[in-house]
């Protein structure tokens, strides 16, 4: 997969779900986005586990949506960029 949106469910069981049901079919040059990171208590928690999974290299964080990279040779960073 190169591209996966993610957004309808906004649990943090199935949030999860969807991001490990994605991880198998990964590349480097995948990009995932999260739709409503912060729509709820459930989907902080998620968000904060699909940062610090150790596949995760870069994330970017727009308050309303999470952008999640898998560059093998990058640093750890996440971003968090206030609009």
């Amino acid at each position: 997969l190169d591209f996966v949106y993610i957004d309808g469910n906004h649990t943090k069981e199935a949030t999860l779900n969807y991001f490990n049901w994605s991880l198998p079919k990964l590349h480097e040059g995948s990009l995932l986005i999260f739709d409503d990171i912060y729509w709820s208590e459930g989907m902080k928690e998620a968000w904060t586990e699909i940062k610090n999974h150790p596949q995760v290299t870069v994330t970017v964080d727009l308050f309303w949506i999470g952008l999640v990279y898998f560059k093998k040779d990058q640093a750890k960073e996440h971003f968090k960029i206030k609009f």
